[in-house]
């Protein structure tokens, strides 16, 4: 019962498989619906997750995914926390995947008596992947290349300038307005904003985001040096799952940060 990282992805390589599958025997389309909260979420969201269920509640591990969040009791919950668990989000960035869009990842977090302490997310479209091994985050272009191939990340240059990359989150864009000239993306996709960071193609995100979209990433961005901060209180978040950062509060938590948060690895963070 302890983090897994060729399970992860072995999970992960099956839900591409059924992406792949659906596509070639479908023509590409998906039965597409509306959500409580009005947002998109498909076929796949659901058969991916029962793949990765299948995968990775196993020995002892528990499981908590977003497309059976609603499910899930008080009691239950308290369990994760006070165990080890899977947090999947089967699509992140249902939207954009589901309008053919490339900006779209498969994340998979584990969390340690309720700590996300590892992760993996991989962005099929664009032929990246990123998982923590240890100390390290391991990265690939080659999706079926084999664990032990993949090349440590470097830490990448990150530098503020006007033509730096900030991206932001959906109803932060709706709701609000950056104060400098950066060009902005809001791609739809947390994990593919926090992918973007770790690459060097971003500077920066701004947004607000749930528990299962920050879980595969947080790991991997905290050994890479960079910080997730409350936009109203400034508490650094470094993967504790708890009521000071998210909304938990049973009987219909909504699962997201209790502010906006902001990311980055360089000092004018504080700023955005």
């Amino acid at each position: 019962m302890s983090w897994n990282p060729q399970k992860a992805l072995s999970a992960i390589r099956k839900c591409i498989d059924n992406i792949n599958d659906n596509r070639n025997n479908n023509n590409g389309k998906l039965e597409i619906h509306t959500k409580y909260d009005k947002s998109l979420v498909t076929n796949i969201d659901n058969s991916n997750e029962a793949i990765l269920r299948e995968c990775l509640e196993q020995d002892g591990d528990l499981f908590l995914g977003e497309e059976s969040v609603s499910k899930i009791s008080k009691k239950r919950f308290g369990e994760i926390l006070k165990g080890n668990a899977y947090i999947v989000d089967p699509i992140d960035g249902t939207a954009p995947f589901a309008h053919r869009f490339p900006l779209w990842a498969i994340s998979v977090g584990y969390s340690e008596q309720g700590k996300i302490t590892n992760g993996c997310i991989v962005l099929p479209d664009m032929h990246e992947a990123y998982i923590s091994i240890g100390d390290d985050v391991l990265f690939t272009n080659d999706l079926n290349a084999p664990l032990e191939t993949w090349q440590k990340l470097p830490q990448p240059a990150m530098k503020w300038s006007v033509g730096a990359m900030i991206i932001t989150g959906q109803d932060f864009t709706r709701n609000h307005k950056l104060r400098f000239k950066n060009p902005i993306l809001s791609p739809g996709s947390a994990v593919m904003s926090f992918a973007a960071l770790l690459s060097g193609k971003a500077i920066a995100y701004v947004g607000n985001m749930k528990l299962w979209d920050v879980a595969g990433s947080i790991p991997l961005l905290n050994r890479m040096g960079f910080s997730i901060r409350m936009r109203d209180s400034g508490k650094c978040f470094k993967g504790l799952i708890s009521p000071q950062f998210f909304d938990l509060s049973f009987p219909n938590p909504t699962w997201a940060f209790i502010s906006e948060i902001t990311c980055t690895g360089i000092r004018r963070q504080a700023a955005l």
